[in-house]
């Protein structure tokens, strides 16, 4: 999943990059549906991992690692929301004041993840660590959302990103549901 959002992000930032230099209304139905289907695309990639993790583990690791299986549909989504994030990342690279702001999403993203930490993993073990770091860049992604969209005015439709979100945490959910 991290292959697949990392790269994605990657191959999208000269194509965010042009359209921010120069946006127009006739560029821009482009943009978006290249924006909503990469999310689409990171969403269906973690799901499949999150849906197959499992039995993966059990083909290719011994007894002693199948409970680990319930943890990666945490992760897989996880890393999914890490996409969205960096998807924010680029429009706010492009704004003049943006980059800037984009420390306080991760500092932000990284306190609520140590102190879940510290909370969790006592309680919960692996799975602290998987929900803390599922928070940390849970609220680096809200962050980051919300400064793009008051200083770099982000040109995709939230409410369908948010859609994405909500139906990949949710497949992702089913799935972790399948193997516990």
């Amino acid at each position: 999943v991290g292959f697949m959002t990392h790269g994605i992000s990657i191959a999208l930032q000269p194509q965010m990059y042009a359209f921010y230099a120069k946006p127009n209304e006739a560029t821009a139905p482009v943009a978006r549906l290249k924006v909503l289907g990469s999310m689409s695309l990171f969403g269906v990639v973690a799901v499949g991992v999150s849906l197959f993790s499992f039995d993966v583990i059990r083909f290719m690791a011994t007894p002693a690692f199948y409970p680990g299986g319930s943890l990666v549909p945490i992760l897989a989504f996880s890393t999914f929301v890490h996409g969205v994030y960096s998807t924010y990342a680029n429009a706010l690279y492009f704004e003049e004041k943006g980059p800037r702001f984009l420390p306080i999403a991760s500092v932000a993203g990284a306190v609520v993840s140590i102190v879940l930490m510290i909370w969790l993993i006592p309680r919960f073990a692996a799975y602290g660590t998987a929900l803390a770091t599922l928070a940390g860049v849970a609220s680096r992604m809200v962050i980051a959302g919300f400064l793009a969209n008051s200083r770099a005015g982000i040109f995709w439709s939230q409410i369908r990103l948010v859609l994405i979100v909500c139906c990949t945490a949710i497949l992702c959910g089913l799935a972790w549901l399948s193997v516990v």
